[in-house]
């Protein structure tokens, strides 16, 4: 029986050796195979939202929605006429406006407005004439109306209105002044630090109050038709201006007679971000012998909204001189613009048809 037994014992320990752990061939394989591991990072989640932006000691500007340094606000908001013969071309400092102001005057050739509530400008001219239809833009910022004299309507409306005028008819040559390089009258000159000491000589407020447009907190593609060029042939013969998109910067670039606008100061190309059209009731004031004109700003009308390469149908209401002019979409909801400068292009209703609107696929053709 011992021997036996010792055999039994020697078949299992053989059997021991020769199937270690009792597993398969093939599970020794698969469990022999090296493991991989990934070292490298896993790819970052793609997402849409924006960059933060530190906004600490930031506020949002009131006239572009952008946001800037809380120092960078001016106290008072300075409107300035600015001339656009062709005598005085370039103009200075009209890059640096937070919005820009072009309205036909007599002859149909434009001045412009421009509203300067960020920066402080240190050359900006040719100073020009007052007209009353421009004044009640001003009045919806609580401005500085700075002008060289004026129609015998602005003149009226000035003292009518209470407008706070710094004029180089009453004010020294410390607030204005000529330059050589250009003939009068197209050659005052003034900066933003002048104006606001030729204000304080006149004791008006130092700090102005006024409403805001809405804004939407990022920069986005509206809802409309794409623009790649408009065209405002104000005076067929003499004069129009223009935009053309630029897709890489969505900025619109500015031309004047078909060339692009510069800025006397730098020689900087003017853009815009935002172009508003506002169609408004153009008529020659009767008997008047330099043929100037009442355009109507108080009321409503219709118009267009250009940014980031579409435009779309607007309405505007301006409830009385004082109130700032808003801007409704076609479901009469209160329009949200992307933060960004703008010019706003006033055209006599009656002509509204002239205007030029081309887009990308229109010039490919």
């Amino acid at each position: 029986m011992d021997k036996i037994r010792m055999l039994f014992v020697l078949i299992f320990i053989l059997l021991i050796t020769v199937i270690p752990g009792g597993c398969s061939q093939s599970e020794q394989e698969i469990s022999s195979q090296p493991q991989i591991i990934d070292t490298e990072d896993p790819p970052e989640e793609k997402t849409d939202e924006p960059e933060e932006i530190d906004l600490t000691d930031k506020i949002k500007s009131p006239l572009t929605g952008l946001y800037i340094e809380s120092d960078q606000l001016n106290d008072r908001v300075i409107a300035v006429m600015i001339d656009n013969l062709k005598s005085a071309r370039p103009q200075a400092g009209i890059s640096q406006c937070d919005i820009v102001y072009e309205i036909p005057v007599e002859g149909y050739i434009t001045r412009y407005m421009g509203i300067w509530g960020t920066k402080k400008t240190s050359n900006i001219g040719p100073i020009r004439s007052a007209r009353h239809y421009f004044i009640h833009r001003a009045l919806e910022y609580d401005a500085l109306y700075v002008h060289v004299g004026g129609s015998p309507q602005a003149d009226v409306a000035i003292s009518d209105l209470g407008i706070p005028s710094v004029s180089a008819m009453s004010l020294g040559r410390d607030i204005f002044w000529t330059k050589k390089h250009k003939y009068p009258p197209h050659n005052t000159y003034s900066s933003y630090e002048a104006i606001i000491k030729g204000s304080n000589r006149k004791n008006y407020r130092s700090e102005g109050s006024y409403e805001s447009l809405l804004f939407l907190h990022n920069d986005e593609e509206i809802d409309g038709k794409s623009v790649s060029y408009i065209e405002f042939p104000y005076n067929k013969k003499k004069y129009f201006s223009s935009y053309k998109y630029d897709e890489k910067e969505k900025v619109f670039y500015r031309y004047v007679n078909g060339k692009l606008h510069l800025d006397e100061n730098d020689d900087m190309e003017i853009t815009t971000k935002n172009i508003i059209v506002q169609f408004a009731a153009t008529k020659l004031i009767p008997g008047d012998d330099e043929g100037r004109l009442n355009i109507s700003m108080v009321g409503e009308g219709n118009g267009f909204y250009l940014s980031n390469g579409k435009y779309k149908k607007i309405t505007w209401k301006k409830s009385d001189y004082n109130s700032l002019t808003r801007y409704y979409d076609e479901s009469g909801k209160e329009i949200k613009f992307n933060p960004g400068n703008f010019w706003i292009q006033v055209y006599p209703k009656h002509r509204s048809d002239e205007i030029v609107i081309e887009s990308s696929q229109d010039t490919n053709q």
